[in-house]
């Protein structure tokens, strides 16, 4: 939730505006690099009770999830400290996001909050575009989604994350053009790829 929202407390009259929305998807994007070790794969309870319950898997808006990140000081032992090597290509992205969306972000005694700059979606998507097209052809091979095991959870013990009759590729495949999200496509064409 946007640290704006948070700080003027459930009931109070806030103006929804585009930089909170983008704000949340900052959060979002570092939630998942936080959560997961790759595509699938959750981190291990013990590692996320550490950095993910305390400051993302609440309930409630966290303030303290805002002063950590916009914090110098906690940003790289409790935030940057716990993404896994598999989303470390995204944390210049994220870094970039931060210091554009998060660090400049001030509040006054009264409790009114403003921004020196507030980010805007072309700001967004050029960082977004900037850093896809930075990233080198094998971060671009799709991930397939492990076999459901009838609980909502993907299967990923042994071999059991495979469907049956497809066996594991003995190493990765570059799945072409043709397997490229159409998000891809739209990040390439605006970058003018």
């Amino acid at each position: 939730m946007a640290a704006e929202l948070v700080m003027a407390g459930p009931g109070q009259p806030v103006t929804h505006r585009p930089h909170h929305d983008l704000e949340s998807l900052f959060y979002v994007l570092l939630g998942i690099c936080v959560f997961y070790d790759r595509p699938y794969h959750p981190k291990p309870e013990a590692q996320l009770a550490k950095c993910f319950d305390k400051y993302f898997n609440t309930f409630k808006p966290s303030l303290l999830k805002t002063i950590t990140i916009q914090s110098d000081i906690s940003w790289k032992p409790d935030i940057v400290s716990y993404i896994s090597p598999y989303f470390r290509p995204l944390l210049p992205l994220l870094e970039h996001l931060c210091a554009k969306i998060i660090l400049p972000m001030k509040g006054d005694t009264d409790r009114s909050f403003h921004s020196d700059e507030l980010v805007t979606h072309v700001i967004f998507i050029e960082a977004l575009v900037s850093a896809l097209t930075s990233l080198d052809a094998s971060h671009w091979i799709a991930v397939p989604k492990p076999r459901d095991n009838g609980n909502g959870f993907a299967t990923t013990r042994g071999d059991a994350s495979v469907p049956p009759g497809n066996p594991r590729p003995s190493k990765p495949t570059n799945l072409g053009p043709a397997r490229v999200s159409p998000l891809s496509l739209l990040l390439l064409k605006h970058a003018g790829a």
